[in-house]
């Protein structure tokens, strides 16, 4: 899969400065459960040493959160 460098970011630039500075130093569990609440987020969880297979029909972000 090839990212969109372009789109991601224009969509970073169009962030106000204060927000992004606040949200990097929010912890990763906390935007995680954060995104979690969303309506359009779908949870997949892999425990310690388990495989597991996802396909996805886009147009769609898959983050993979090792924290």
């Amino acid at each position: 899969m090839s990212l969109d460098k372009k789109k991601f970011q224009w969509q970073k630039e169009k962030t106000p400065l204060d927000v992004r500075q606040y949200l990097a130093n929010v912890p990763t569990a906390s935007l995680v459960e954060e995104l979690e609440t969303r309506e359009a987020v779908s949870t997949i969880y892999a425990e310690p040493y388990q495989d597991v297979k996802y396909s996805v029909n886009g147009p769609a972000t898959v983050l993979i959160v090792t924290d």
